[in-house]
């Protein structure tokens, strides 16, 4: 019985985690301004284009879902969500200064 509790609390907290938001996607920003954010690779690995959805922080509604251009050159680690750091209506800005456009 002593065993099930910790498993029980790892749990619990797991489900109250709100960092994480619809479909896998991870919260960049607080809950009421910032988004959730769920970025993938498109089915060419060999452009600057990935794919993915932006969802409101506060409601979860979709904001934007379609492709996004990267600003660099050189590969991310889109699935790190330590990388970004707001986003700006257009814009998903990444720690380095560098962002992803959406394509509209």
């Amino acid at each position: 019985m002593k065993a099930l509790i910790p498993f029980a609390l790892i749990v619990l907290v797991m489900a109250c985690d709100s960092s994480s938001g619809p479909d896998g996607s991870w919260l960049v920003g607080d809950e009421e301004n910032g988004v959730y954010v769920y970025i993938e690779d498109n089915n060419n690995t060999k452009d600057r284009v990935y794919q993915g959805v932006i969802y409101s922080g506060s409601n979860q509604s979709v904001i934007f879902e379609g492709e996004f251009d990267y600003s660099k050159h050189t590969p991310i680690d889109f699935q790190n969500s330590n990388i970004y750091s707001k986003w700006d209506g257009d814009r998903l800005y990444l720690k380095d200064n560098s962002f992803l456009r959406a394509i509209k």
